[in-house]
């Protein structure tokens, strides 16, 4: 499972990719594991990106990484635990949301 992460200054966030193991989605399908790092910058790369493509963490597949899905209209949520192959939690407001999230 991967977990792509839009979140760039999340603690856990390393070049879009989420270090957690054991992921938390609360029943608004927002990501309740986000913790904020001040000392992480965050960059407007679409200011520069057709010079400088972003850094990116390489795919790395992870089968002991746990998703506890409280979102139970998720079509992807099975008693509390989400079957998806991968989540992409987009950095939309400041809460981060599950972008995977499949309304039944």
């Amino acid at each position: 499972m991967d977990i792509v992460c839009r979140k760039r200054n999340c603690a856990y966030n390393d070049r879009l990719k989420c270090e957690r193991k054991h992921l938390s989605i609360g029943k608004n399908a927002e990501c309740t594991d986000y913790q904020k790092d001040s000392t992480k910058p965050i960059k407007n790369i679409s200011k520069d990106m057709f010079d400088t493509p972003p850094d990116i963490a390489p795919y790395s597949h992870c089968k002991n990484v746990e998703i506890k899905c409280k979102a139970k209209d998720c079509i992807l949520n099975d008693n509390g635990l989400c079957k998806a192959n991968g989540i992409i939690v987009n950095s939309c407001n400041e809460c981060p949301y599950c972008i995977t999230f499949l309304k039944k």
